[in-house]
C-alpha cells in the first residue's frame, strides 16, 4: 500500500474547520467510498484497521466531512480492501483534486459506466427534485419508446456502450419511483417536448400515458410551459435534501461535452426562483392536455 509523503503535513492537511460546508466533490467522493465498503462487507472500524486510520476518520470521510489524500483512497481502493476496479480508483482519487473546489465538473466520456456520477446518486437519497426541461423529456419520465427513437438521432460513437446506458436509465427510474416515501418531484416541461413526438403517435402515446400515469402519485407534479419565459437558455435540475433553500443544495446542468453542478448558495437561489418563476407559469399535465 501506499504510504503518507509526510504524516505530519498529512494531519494539518487533513484538519477540517466542522463548520465548513463540504463541497459536491468531497461529499460525492465519502458517498462513493461508502458504498464500496459496503459492498466489501465491512465495518468502519474494519475498514480504517486496513488503512490504518481510526473508525471515525472513515466515517467523516464518508460524510464530506473531512478531506483525505490520493494514497488513502487508493489504499481503501486496493484488492486487499474494498477491491475496486482501477477506473472507479482514478474517477475516486480525482475527486480528491476537487475536493477544496466550490462546484464539479465532469467531462463526458464514451463508455464512462453512468452510475459513479454524484447526480445519480444525489437522486436516490436527496428529497427534493425540481427539473426544467424544454425539448426532451425528464430522463426519470421517460418510456423505451422515446429513449429507442431519440437514440436513433446519435452517432454510434456517443454510445458505445449502449445496453448498459440504458439499462442505467429506467433502474434509475425504477430506484427513485420505488423510494418510500417518495422524494418530491415537480417537473416542468417545454411545449415543444410533446410536439417533437408528433411524428411519432406510438411513442408520443406511450410517452403521455407515462406522463400522467406518474402525475398521479403523491408529491408529484408534471406541469407544461409554452410562451416566452426566464428559462428559455437552457435545461437544467435542482436538487435538495428537504427544500430549495437548503444550504446543501446545488444545480445540474447538462451539456454535450460536459455537465456541471452548480453549489454556490446565491447561484443555487438564482436557479431556484426561475424554476418557482416558470413552475408558476406552467399548466398541469392533465389540464394542458385536454
Amino acid at each position: 500500500m501506499c504510504g503518507p509523503p509526510d504524516s505530519r503535513e498529512e494531519v494539518l492537511t487533513m484538519t477540517n474547520d466542522p463548520s465548513a460546508r463540504p463541497t459536491l466533490a468531497r461529499r460525492q467522493l465519502g458517498a462513493e467510498l461508502r458504498k464500496l465498503r459496503e459492498a466489501a462487507g465491512m465495518t468502519h472500524a474494519e475498514a480504517g484497521a486496513a488503512v490504518e486510520l481510526h473508525r471515525n476518520t472513515i466515517a467523516a470521510i464518508e460524510k464530506g466531512k473531512q478531506g483525505t489524500k490520493s494514497y488513502i483512497v487508493k489504499n481503501l481502493c486496493s484488492p486487499e480492501v474494498y477491491d475496486a476496479p482501477p477506473e472507479v480508483m482514478s474517477y475516486l482519487t480525482g475527486l480528491v483534486v476537487k475536493g477544496k473546489q466550490r462546484g464539479l465538473y465532469e467531462k463526458h466520456e464514451p463508455g464512462m459506466k453512468p452510475g459513479i456520477r454524484w447526480f445519480a446518486s444525489a437522486e436516490v437519497e436527496y428529497g427534493y427534485i425540481m427539473t426544467w426541461e424544454h425539448l426532451n423529456m425528464p430522463g426519470l419520465l421517460q418510456v423505451p419508446e422515446y429513449y429507442d427513437a431519440q437514440r436513433q438521432t446519435r452517432p454510434p460513437q456517443e454510445a458505445p456502450d449502449e445496453p448498459a446506458t440504458k439499462n442505467f436509465r429506467f433502474k434509475r427510474q425504477e430506484v427513485v419511483f420505488g423510494r418510500d416515501p417518495l422524494p418530491r418531484m415537480e417537473f416542468v416541461i417545454g411545449e415543444g417536448a410533446l410536439h417533437v413526438m408528433d411524428g411519432l403517435p406510438d411513442v408520443k402515446d406511450a410517452q403521455i400515458a407515462r406522463l400522467l400515469e406518474v402525475a398521479k402519485l403523491p408529491g408529484v407534479d408534471i406541469r407544461v410551459l409554452g410562451g416566452f419565459h426566464p428559462a428559455m437558455s437552457g435545461a437544467f435540475t435542482i436538487l435538495s435534501p428537504t427544500d430549495p433553500d437548503d444550504e446543501l443544495s446545488f444545480v445540474y446542468v447538462d451539456a454535450l461535452d460536459a455537465c456541471r453542478y452548480l453549489e454556490d448558495p446565491d447561484v443555487v437561489s438564482r436557479f431556484v426562483g426561475t424554476f418557482r418563476t416558470i413552475y408558476s407559469m406552467a399548466i398541469p399535465i392533465k389540464e394542458f392536455l385536454k
